[in-house]
């Protein structure tokens, strides 16, 4: 299981009394069992990304902790983390950036077996590779910039996995490919995952994708969560006025959600993160912290707590 536990990152900006703190993830926790995938949703800028690169130890939080089963992977330091590291795996928006261009493709696909000392498994886990992702085989001798995007896609994601991680992090894994490969490479994470249960985050705009893919969402407004739940439940009854309002933006647009409103500052830390757009805002949303309530469903709205 993967726990998350009130992670938080801040930056600061500006020198001595002009310092501006930026809380681009705040108290953020939740925990995912080895057979789901667990959904990020929000709008550009929320600090879904950001989360996801703690996760994996891209970034360093500021606080909290992440802890897999009974390991804090983030107490590891130096050489312990560099060990841990390809336990630690993250699917990137652009399949291209993660491959080194001088390097054929082959060559990528094996680097982290010889990097973390499997030569032995190579032969073995190339083939079984080819044949699970359905990856043509003469595209191994090929650089990057010969194959179609969707293709490289597979290979970035067949190299994840064949480190056998305990965690994976998609980051909008199918945001820059056609239609038709967008499903044929959801299906593959999400049989992938089926195959061989690895806690999985899958960080999206698209509410229908959240939906087929993940069965728990979490929904981030400005760094914080403000509902948490079963997806068919969080989508099919949103309590969130924010939730609320990303649904009703997928469907009017029949897409994604990539709205980003530049009025309402980061920096501001009081009350709930959505009382400048609410209608149903009162005064003690403008105070204090709004912590996540409820059982399985949880949202984080004193409005929609009191009724």
């Amino acid at each position: 299981m993967l726990a998350v536990e009130h992670l938080s990152k801040t930056y600061t900006s500006g020198f001595f009394l002009n310092k501006t703190e930026v809380h681009a993830v705040r108290d953020v926790s939740f925990s995912i069992r080895s057979d789901e995938i667990f959904g990020l949703v929000g709008e550009s800028g929320c600090g879904k990304t950001t989360l996801g690169k703690m996760l994996v130890r891209l970034l360093e939080p500021t606080g909290g902790r992440v802890k897999i089963g009974d390991l804090d992977v983030t107490n590891l330091k130096g050489a312990e983390l560099q060990r841990y590291w390809p336990n630690l795996q993250m699917i990137f928006q652009d399949p291209r950036s993660s491959l080194n261009p001088r390097m054929r493709i082959g060559d990528s696909l094996v680097e982290g077996l010889l990097l973390s000392g499997k030569r032995d498994l190579i032969e073995d886990t190339v083939q079984e590779i080819i044949r699970s992702m359905n990856i043509r085989e003469e595209i191994l001798n090929r650089y990057p910039h010969e194959v179609s995007g969707g293709e490289i896609q597979r290979i970035v994601i067949a190299r994840a996995i064949s480190l056998n991680p305990a965690l994976i992090v998609a980051d909008e894994p199918t945001s820059n490919l056609d239609l038709s490969v967008q499903a044929q490479i959801l299906t593959l994470i999400k049989n992938i995952q089926k195959e061989h249960p690895i806690p999985c985050v899958l960080i999206s705009h698209d509410i229908e994708i959240v939906q087929w893919m993940c069965d728990r969402t979490a929904v981030m407004l400005r760094g914080r969560i403000v509902e948490e739940g079963p997806t068919d439940d969080l989508i099919q009854n949103p309590l969130h006025p924010y939730t609320q309002e990303l649904i009703n933006a997928s469907l009017f647009c029949g897409e994604k959600i990539e709205y980003h409103n530049p009025e309402v500052s980061q920096t501001t830390d009081e009350g709930c993160p959505y009382k400048e757009r609410c209608s149903m805002v009162k005064q003690e949303c403008r105070i204090g912290e709004v912590q996540l309530r409820g059982g399985i469903h949880k949202v984080a709205c004193r409005a929609v707590s009191e009724n």
